[in-house]
């Protein structure tokens, strides 16, 4: 994982968070490849007030804004989530089950489970030939619960996604691989009755108003990372809103950093299906921040500003750390 700090002249610092992954197969890059952006192309622009669009990988661009913006949202007192006209105070939780390829009877009793802590959604993850026994299973467990799948693209032809289209689910998520033209994609789910939600395949505002001219998609999931920072996720989510879309705001491997972020763009309105965001101990046990939580009810607690309401604690960030680099702006001249 990789934290962005941005400190201001007048000493106030704000934090974002890179969560890439060890490799490139996801769509947010790997960590190697943010943190050389970030060193040599995304910081320097930033530290030295160029323009950073298209100087790296999203969630590059993502941490830097992000971490400027809370910064800026800090020296003002002001939070979050009122910036960014958040309407709830908590988060009703999608619980993903992502062990593709893993034993129905136990999947089903984690579904159950999810459910009894307050989960509002099930998300199972599909794959060719790993799919039906699995849904019916869990689908046994949870009742009249809400159930989606996520392929992540794992699915060649509209005849493989046929079988789903018949379960009742809430949407089927991502079944054809990113990178397709919309027309591609519009024609390979067209006749479906279940709603498509597109995720690896959205990475912005613009995106999404093209995917849903193609009819393309019923659905989007925001992801900042991958769209390069919480305003431009809100922008997508509000262009979502007013084509008539639903949205929701799809989980990353993330600390509190980010999901402290991720939340409180969850709880604008046009967020209006349970979003993936577990608390933040789903990952780790011991966070580099305050944790962020469910309640009683079990729904995810947006943290309250300044800010996003969460910034590393120094201990424990001075216990993590395993690099560290710090990029100043050029002297004046003359």
């Amino acid at each position: 994982m990789v934290l962005v700090g941005w400190v201001r002249p007048d000493g106030v610092t704000g934090w974002g968070e890179c969560p890439t992954l060890g490799t490139d197969a996801y769509v947010t890059g790997s960590t190697d490849g943010a943190w050389h952006a970030l060193a040599t192309s995304v910081g320097p622009a930033a530290v030295e007030g160029r323009s950073i669009r298209g100087s790296g990988p999203a969630a590059a661009l993502g941490a830097v804004r992000d971490a400027r913006l809370d910064a800026y949202l800090r020296s003002r007192g002001l939070s979050l989530a009122d910036h960014l006209g958040s309407v709830r105070s908590t988060v009703a939780r999608t619980k993903v089950l992502a062990d593709v390829g893993g034993d129905p009877a136990e999947l089903a009793e984690l579904a159950r489970l999810a459910v009894a802590g307050g989960a509002r959604m099930i998300k199972v993850k599909v794959a060719p030939g790993d799919d039906l026994e699995r849904i019916r299973a869990v689908r046994g467990a949870v009742g009249d619960v809400p159930l989606a799948v996520d392929a992540n693209g794992a699915y060649g032809s509209r005849a493989d996604v046929l079988a789903l289209d018949g379960l009742g689910l809430a949407y089927l998520e991502q079944p054809f691989p990113a990178g397709l033209d919309w027309a591609e994609l519009a024609e390979l789910q067209g006749g479906l009755v279940t709603p498509i939600a597109l995720d690896e395949s959205i990475g912005s505002a613009a995106d999404v108003v093209a995917a849903a001219a193609a009819g393309a998609m019923g659905v989007v999931s925001l992801k900042a990372a991958r769209m390069g920072g919480i305003e431009e996720a809100l922008a997508a989510g509000v262009t979502a809103v007013g084509l008539g879309l639903a949205a929701f705001v799809g989980g990353m491997l993330e600390l509190a950093v980010g999901r402290a972020g991720a939340a409180a763009l969850a709880a604008c309105g046009f967020c209006v299906l349970p979003s993936d965001l577990g608390p933040s101990h789903d990952y780790v046990v011991d966070d580099v921040a305050e944790a962020v939580v469910v309640d009683e009810a079990g729904d995810l607690v947006v943290p309250s500003g300044p800010g996003n309401g969460r910034a590393p604690l120094p201990r424990r960030l001075e216990q993590v750390r395993t690099a560290e680099l710090r990029l100043d702006p050029p002297a004046p001249s003359g």
